[in-house]
């Protein structure tokens, strides 16, 4: 699999996370068979979660979304908890903090790794609730930081380290992944 050519919907048709490329390699080096996973939004990424870890818990906000990821997880006899939670009406200022919330209803210190993706406005919120359920020494990896650099919570009293990853070679092409990684 050429990794510079995977964009878009090949991530889910490779069942690979749509994330900077480096991102992916540190991807590889970190997880292990035995991870618990949590992820907002659902896709190749969701494929792979359930192909390298021992769980995978996917929230994904659009319900003509999960069906196709069915069928690839399906198709390839692997198993993830698919769960919709739709936002409310748009005129609702935190239409989508309802979402962001479904981790809430995890125990605390449960996941290894806490992928954050999915719908772009429920990002802070979603990295706030994942503080709360990692476990000492877990990962959170955040697509599209760059999106919302000025939101971040405050990492430094949980000791993350952070290190964003752009794209290679893409000109004018602002797409970063960051992984936090809390000390164990």
């Amino acid at each position: 699999m050429d990794l510079n050519y995977t964009l878009g919907r090949t991530a889910l048709k490779e069942g690979i996370p749509w994330i900077t490329i480096e991102s992916f390699h540190h991807l590889l080096e970190i997880i292990k068979p035995e991870f618990r996973v949590f992820e907002w939004g659902s896709g190749g990424s969701t494929v792979f979660w359930a192909r390298e870890c021992a769980s995978i818990i996917s929230i994904e906000h659009n319900s003509e979304w999960i069906p196709r990821v069915q069928k690839m997880l399906d198709d390839r006899g692997l198993e993830a908890d698919l769960r919709y939670k739709r936002g409310l009406p748009k005129e609702e200022k935190d239409r989508f903090k309802p979402y962001a919330n479904m981790i809430l209803k995890e125990p605390d210190n449960s996941f290894d790794l806490i992928y954050v993706d999915g719908e772009a406005s429920s990002r802070g919120w979603c990295l706030n609730n994942a503080m709360l359920k990692l476990k000492p020494g877990g990962w959170i990896v955040l697509d599209n930081s760059q999106w919302i650099k000025r939101e971040l919570p405050d990492f430094d009293k949980f000791e993350y380290i952070e290190r964003d990853l752009e794209w290679p070679g893409a000109k004018n092409f602002d797409w970063w992944t960051t992984l936090y990684h809390q000390k164990g």
